[in-house]
């Protein structure tokens, strides 16, 4: 009954024309509600009373305009209640005008204004919020896209000059890492690698942020693999140790830490880190975080993989081309050296007895053709068993 009697009032104008003439007033007391100079408000006014002026709901071009003023908002800064409360306000006041309005306007049209007012408002809010929440989620994309582009490029670049040092020195701060201070960069890997928005970045993220006097930090996934930036020195240990009970649910997980570096100098670090991540893992040492520095002989070892394979044949392939139990050759030099060259040790570990493992260290020998296991063979062997689990990786 409401909409058919009020869409004779728009199609007469009669009401709207009366509250048109009150505009000023209007404005003025919107503006006074939300806090804002009735200039800028008068425009908002000036569209709830078009809408008012046009039967049935808003118009589609009308409900772009609004998303647009959402969107205007969002990137503006502002709440989604600023946008929102300008119109809500808008439909009270108008709404008290209309009934101080003399002559008075008859209550059955009344009433159908109060609807009309209601539902505009109803839709306006809606619209506004669709555009605001657009808006922000394109923004959140772009921020996003923007940080994973300053990542990328703290953790692949090589400053080579002053200037692009001073550069990506610039970039770090935009990131929250400050120039002055020095980081440790700590990489994790894990047998599924690391995506954004996985439950373990999650959780390290969380923890670090409710760090006792946190200090400047990231956290981000690269190429599968998983960097923690830390200031150095972090000042709460403990919450570096709860890191680690983000990954207890994974199935393995390797991970190497750093030095102490410039910001300027994380790309390096993570280049570092990676090469140190493949060493630790053929290596089998899950479950800890491994120092760079403890692994340095390692990684030297396989930097040269053509080199290493030959160092590696020229000890091992004698014996594993023995006739008979070759690899059983290799498990007893190793067991014997892991047993501080100790038959008895080794016989215990390999289940054998002493003088089995006396002849096949004898049979070894002269397999290298070597009058004994001297220090200098002992120091070859075991390089060369070293070498070996850096090529293939630790036994299955």
């Amino acid at each position: 009954m409401y909409d058919d009697l009020f869409a004779d009032i728009r199609q007469s104008d009669v009401v709207v024309d009366r509250l048109r003439a009150e505009l000023p007033a209007l404005a003025a007391a919107v503006a006074a509600d939300v806090g804002e100079p009735a200039e800028a408000i008068a425009p908002v006014v000036g569209h709830v009373l078009d809408a008012l002026a046009r039967p049935g709901r808003l118009a589609e071009g009308e409900l772009a305009r609004l998303r647009g003023e959402g969107s205007a908002a969002a990137r503006a800064g502002l709440p989604v209640q600023a946008p929102i409360d300008r119109y809500l306000s808008t439909g009270w006041v108008v709404w008290a005008h209309a009934r101080q309005l003399a002559p008075a306007i008859q209550p059955e049209l009344l009433a159908a204004l109060g609807a009309a007012l209601l539902r505009a408002g109803d839709d306006a809010a809606a619209a506004l919020a669709a555009g605001y929440s657009e808006a922000e989620r394109h923004l959140a994309a772009r921020a996003g896209a923007t940080r994973r582009a300053i990542v990328d490029e703290l953790l692949d670049s090589l400053p080579l000059d002053p200037a692009a040092t001073a550069r990506l020195a610039q970039r770090a701060a935009l990131v929250g890492l400050d120039p002055a201070t020095a980081y440790r960069l700590i990489a994790i890997r894990s047998e599924a690698g690391f995506e954004d928005g996985a439950a373990p970045i999650e959780e390290v993220t969380r923890v670090l942020a409710r760090s006792p006097g946190r200090k400047s930090y990231l956290v981000a996934p690269r190429q599968g693999d998983l960097f923690v930036v830390l200031a150095d020195p972090w000042p709460a240990a403990a919450s570096l140790a709860e890191i680690w009970t983000a990954f207890d649910d994974l199935a393995g997980w390797w991970a190497v830490r750093g030095r102490p570096v410039a910001v300027t100098a994380l790309g390096g670090a993570a280049a570092e880190a990676r090469a140190g991540l493949d060493t630790v893992r053929r290596l089998g040492r899950s479950g800890e975080l491994v120092p760079l520095a403890s692994i340095a002989l390692d990684r030297a070892l396989a930097a040269d993989q053509r080199l290493l394979a030959e160092g590696v044949g020229a000890w091992l392939d004698p014996l594993l081309a023995a006739p008979r139990g070759g690899e059983a050759l290799v498990a007893t030099v190793e067991a014997w050296l892991a047993a501080g060259q100790s038959v008895a040790g080794a016989a215990r570990v390999l289940g054998l007895g002493a003088r089995t493992v006396s002849y096949r260290l004898e049979r070894i020998a002269a397999l290298l053709d070597r009058p004994r296991l001297d220090a200098d063979a002992r120091l070859h062997l075991a390089a060369a068993l070293l070498g070996r689990r850096l090529i293939q990786g630790p036994p299955a």
